[in-house]
């Protein structure tokens, strides 16, 4: 090869390179050099670095509010409650790279003391979990999560694991979740055999509208996702798998009525072979439960082997007690695939299912 030649050479490998830097610089576009699928520069987290294995409560205590937390790809202990603050963002490195994990004996991994409970906190890219109770203590469902604090929530990306009581409960209200993973809540070795009777993956139970979208809940040892006493809420649920979760995959209990506005929407999901945990006490077991509640369209899912509790299925079962002193109304149930399973009480007064 002439000098020439090599000159040429390398005066078109500058240009290809500056034209990718070019392409870079206008499109936010990267790729690593092994080939992987480019990823949006705009995902990339800008804020502050943490290393794997930091002890993140003292990490965290030396920012203010409205941080960004970079977590780094690897494992993280929790061996003392996180304090987070108004506007904070916990971001990993991918569901798979990061992991932050209970130790023995932590039953809420974060908290938040602010009276401001319109501030927002998000997790986003990461894994979350193992929060749990010791075996000989009982506190009705106020430990064992990643968070009970009274504040707006946001998980993008994220999985949620094996907490004693559920993912985020307690004061939590304005949840959003998307490409959500929530799977093994409700027991946890430390735990008592029953505890799992008031736990879900997310439970609610005061104001504030909950949302999830492109999401999978499975395998929790009493209900998927429940809303108790719900008021000023839209509760939707769209796009998303819950299956195989202890008693049901949905509860819309005691909600609906508080103010007006208050509704839900399951739309377009797969509730499939839920109510495998029957123990008791006494339960109604079910792909979605409503209890005196009202003002929930339930339209365009697929359900299939879900538990009746007594040897059939039952897609959808609809109580009207007491608790509600309002009559049950606007039910409507309509274009759903049922795969054989049952939908109990259509003909109550305020329940239409086409």
């Amino acid at each position: 090869m002439t000098p020439s030649t090599s000159r040429a050479h390398f005066s078109r490998a500058i240009s290809v390179l500056a034209l990718s830097l070019l392409l870079v610089a206008a499109t936010g576009w990267w790729s690593s050099s092994e080939g992987y699928a480019r990823v949006p520069r705009s995902n990339r987290c800008q804020g502050v670095n943490v290393r794997a294995n930091a002890r993140l409560a003292s990490v965290f205590n030396r920012h203010g509010a409205g941080t960004t937390f970079c977590l780094a790809r690897g494992n993280y202990t929790v061996t003392e409650r996180v304090l987070l603050d108004p506007g904070d963002r916990v971001v990993g490195a991918g569901r798979d790279a990061t992991t932050i994990q209970a130790a023995p004996g932590i039953w809420v991994m974060f908290d938040y003391y602010h009276s401001d409970t319109t501030g927002l906190v998000t997790f986003k890219r990461l894994s979350v979990g193992g929060a749990n109770r010791p075996l000989d203590e009982d506190c009705n469902g106020g430990c064992g999560a990643v968070m009970l604090a009274d504040v707006r929530i946001h998980a993008f990306g994220v999985r949620c694991f094996g907490n004693g009581t559920t993912c985020f409960g307690g004061g939590a209200h304005d949840i959003v979740v998307r490409n959500f993973e929530c799977d093994g809540n409700g027991w946890h070795p430390d735990s008592r055999k029953t505890d799992f009777q008031s736990a879900s993956c997310i439970k609610l139970n005061r104001g504030g509208s909950f949302t999830m979208t492109d999401s999978y809940v499975h395998d929790n040892h009493w209900d998927g996702i429940w809303c108790d006493h719900c008021d000023h809420v839209a509760f939707v649920i769209r796009d998303s798998t819950l299956v195989h979760n202890g008693r049901s995959g949905i509860v819309w209990e005691v909600s609906g009525d508080a103010v007006e506005g208050d509704h839900a929407l399951i739309r377009n999901n797969k509730i499939r072979n839920n109510g495998w945990n029957t123990d008791p006490p006494p339960s109604y077991w079910a792909g979605i439960i409503i209890s005196d509640s009202s003002n929930i369209e339930i339209v365009g899912n697929t359900f299939g082997g879900n538990n009746d509790g007594s040897g059939g299925t039952r897609a959808i079962f609809i109580y009207d007690g007491t608790r509600n002193p309002l009559p049950m109304h606007d039910v409507y149930i309509h274009g759903n695939v049922l795969n054989g399973d049952r939908i109990q009480s259509c003909t109550s007064t305020g329940v239409t299912c086409d």
